[in-house]
């Protein structure tokens, strides 16, 4: 019985942190954007999207290295290289930004990221959002070019 009462008196005393981690109730009679709505407003400002690959994992106070694969937006080339912290993906909630660093990615991961060219965020997309962006024609397939 003490056990419970003690695991159940640690659970109460993380709730006001949860609490004040969370993010703030929506004003009254606030609809929620669309994913694809979500989406297009969180990439509106990505002056680049490419596709690549990252060379070298961030370590302690270091970012990581990105190559870059293929340009489908910006002023980037192929083989440019990217030294940046890796974020947390598009499209990115306000509120994920108080949990916390995004998880590492090892060295060989791929994908598309998109990033404002004045402060590169390795802020990959899902392959799901890249195929919405190519039939929404936000981006062009690089299997087409």
């Amino acid at each position: 019985m003490r056990l419970v009462t003690f695991v159940l008196a640690g659970a109460a005393l993380l709730l006001p942190i949860k609490a004040a981690l969370a993010c703030p109730p929506p004003p009254p009679g606030w609809v929620p954007p669309t994913h694809e709505q979500f989406l297009e407003r969180s990439l509106s400002g990505a002056t680049d999207i490419v596709y690549g690959v990252i060379t070298k994992a961030a370590a302690a106070g270091e970012p990581a290295s990105f190559t870059i694969l293929h340009v489908y937006r910006g002023s980037r080339k192929k083989g440019d290289r990217i030294e940046a912290p890796v974020g947390w993906g598009h499209p990115t909630s306000v509120c994920i930004g108080m949990m916390g660093a995004a998880p590492p990615k090892p060295v060989g991961a791929y994908g598309v990221i998109a990033f404002d060219a004045h402060a590169p965020l390795l802020e990959f997309v899902s392959a799901n959002d890249v195929q919405l962006m190519i039939r929404r024609g936000w981006i062009k397939s690089a299997r087409r070019s």
